[in-house]
């Protein structure tokens, strides 16, 4: 038994902790990192518009397959 928590604590110690840790989010870190998923996405909707899979109406936008 004390193998298996011996292996579990060293597994634990080779994962990486979150990709933002406590310093980067109380530095900004975090609303970079929320800055760079709204411009992916603003990235990928401008793709499915330029591919005229989607279109703008109104306010709303319209599935076009």
């Amino acid at each position: 038994m004390s193998d298996e928590s011996d292996q579990e604590q060293s597994d634990q110690e080779r994962i990486p902790h979150n990709s933002i840790n406590e310093s980067e989010e109380n530095s900004g870190g975090a609303e970079k990192w929320e800055k760079n998923v709204k411009r992916r996405v603003y990235d990928a909707l401008n793709v499915l518009y330029a591919a005229d899979v989607l279109k703008k109406k109104d306010s709303k936008q319209v599935f076009c397959a």
